[in-house]
Order: C-alpha cells, then structure tokens, then sequence
C-alpha cells in the first residue's frame, strides 16, 4: 500500500500555478501524452497536469524551484488500489522545458534518497544518511521490511523508488515490493517511449 505520508513528503516538492503546455524538441505536448498515454492496455488510470508543475531540486525551497511544462500521473492495472482507494504503487512523469532540468531534479531526487528523516520523539527528527540497495539500474530500495513482522503490511518487503531520466523527461515511481517494482520499471520505460524525450 502506497504511505501516503511518504508520498507526499516525496510529492510534496510539486506546487501548482498557472497554465503552461507548450512542448519543444522531442516530448509530446500534454494533450499529445495524455491521448496516447490512455491507449497504453495496462494503464489504469492517466491523469495529465498542465498546471505549471514546480519541483525543488536543490536545498532551496524557493531559488530550487523548477518549472515543468506538464506532469503526468499512471496507476497500473495490474496493481490495484485497495478497498480503501489507496493505490498500492504509482509513477509521475514530469516533461521539462530542457534536459539540463530534468538532469537536476534526477539528481537532487537521487541523492534525497540517501538521506531521510528520523523521528526522536514528538517535536524532534533529524536525517540520517542510508544506504540504498541497488535493485536495478533504476531502482534503489530503502527501509527493507519483513513482511512476516507482526502488524506487517501485507506484501510489503521495502520502499522502492524508480528513477529514469530521458532527455527532458523525469519519471518517478514508487512500490512496496519487489514484483510491483519490476512493473513500475516496465510502466516508466512504456511512459518514456510515449512521450519521448
């Protein structure tokens, strides 16, 4: 099951503003993506934000601001949300305006998954430096849980980021276990296909 504390911690670094959906060099237009997107047989679900996207992809929240042209969100059937609607992995593509910007965001998206914040009690956390295991290429798993524990979520063995750059193209993804995984890296590279780079 997608925690959606983490999500949107991780998430929380895409802010919302004005229009914007013009395209250049290679990467479909939004409504483009979103058509053709929608074709792919084992999307679920594909939503299309033409709404100015923003990332911080730097220590600044303000000055590491990057604009997006458009971002695109997919679920994949063959993973479904739960009877609570809470999806139980996911993928966001962001299209930028170059690929030096979507080199910086992978980046600073990388190296954040090297560090996360602990709690020590109510009102203190700090971060703390982990160290990712190499799933793939692509893939790095932090947090390894064992799903016998008890209180356990079903299936869960660790959180599993996808992270694919191409060209002006950043896809991010996000799973519990190792077989939804391998899905999430098939659905980012059938998304980087579409779009394009």
């Amino acid at each position: 099951m997608l925690n959606r504390r983490l999500t949107l911690g991780i998430l929380a670094l895409v802010l919302g503003a004005s229009a914007c959906t013009s395209t250049s060099h290679g990467a479909l237009s939004a409504p483009d993506a979103s058509r053709k997107l929608k074709d792919v047989s084992d999307f679920a679900s594909v939503r299309v934000g033409t709404r100015d996207e923003r990332l911080v992809c730097g220590p600044d929240q303000i000055k590491d601001q990057v604009r997006a042209q458009y971002r695109v969100d997919v679920t994949d059937k063959r993973m479904p949300s739960d009877s609570g609607g809470t999806a139980r992995a996911g993928l966001v593509a962001w299209v930028f305006n170059s690929s030096g910007q979507a080199t910086r965001c992978y980046k600073s998206l990388h190296q954040s998954l090297y560090t996360k914040v602990v709690h020590v009690d109510a009102t203190h956390s700090k971060i703390v430096k982990v160290t990712p295991k190499r799933i793939s290429d692509d893939t790095l798993m932090v947090d390894p849980a064992d799903p016998t524990r008890p209180g356990a979520l079903p299936g869960r063995t660790g959180e599993f980021y996808t992270l694919v750059v191409s060209g002006r193209t950043l896809i991010f993804g996000i799973s519990f276990n190792g077989p939804d995984a391998r899905l999430i890296e098939g659905d980012a590279r059938t998304t980087r296909s579409v779009i394009g780079s």
